[in-house]
């Protein structure tokens, strides 16, 4: 409540450039992040909007480069061990969250999977697994159609083997997680 005592309209920039600096420097908190951008958005959409926008836009930035140091990594403490299929960029992490709280449409996320499974290396693959991870579950929902075509891209970059043996296995989780309707994501 206190924040909206605020003037957000004017201070958007401020607050989208505070809420990605606390969610990038305490990642196992997104999801909170999230929810509060969400709540921020059901009253002025134009902040929401301009998180997103911001996010989309470092996104790019960092996969143009192909900036495995910055786009790639940020492991998800939310686990005493973290493991390969907890790692995801933070900028991307930041974006399947909003796009679990509807600030962002369903599009963003396929139009990313699109993106990274287009041309496939391990890096990329590894991201998209990740990123499903964290939006399937309302992909498989919202928009079962696109799911399942993204699934069958998976397959055919596992069947096509032109990645590395630990990245096929990660695509074998991600089918095993889909069998299980993504019950620990």
């Amino acid at each position: 409540p206190e924040l909206f005592n605020e003037n957000l309209i004017r201070g958007r920039g401020l607050y989208a450039r505070s809420i990605m600096k606390a969610q990038a420097s305490s990642l196992p908190f997104t999801p909170i992040f999230a929810a509060l951008t969400a709540i921020v958005n059901t009253k002025l959409p134009m902040v929401g909007e301009l998180v997103l926008v911001r996010l989309i836009s470092q996104f790019r930035r960092a996969f143009k480069r192909d900036d495995k140091v910055s786009a790639l990594l940020s492991l998800d403490a939310q686990e005493d061990s973290p493991s390969f299929s907890d790692c995801l960029p933070r900028d991307l992490d930041f974006i399947a969250h909003l796009v679990n709280q509807a600030v962002a449409h369903e599009i963003v996320a396929l139009q990313i999977l699109v993106l990274l499974l287009e041309k496939p290396t391990d890096d990329s693959v590894e991201i998209a697994v990740g990123f499903m991870r964290e939006v399937g579950a309302f992909l498989a929902e919202n928009s079962p159609k696109a799911n399942n075509g993204v699934f069958e891209r998976f397959r055919a970059v596992l069947h096509e083997g032109a990645i590395d043996k630990r990245t096929q296995y990660m695509i074998e989780v991600l089918f095993q997680v889909r069998r299980d309707k993504f019950k620990d994501n």
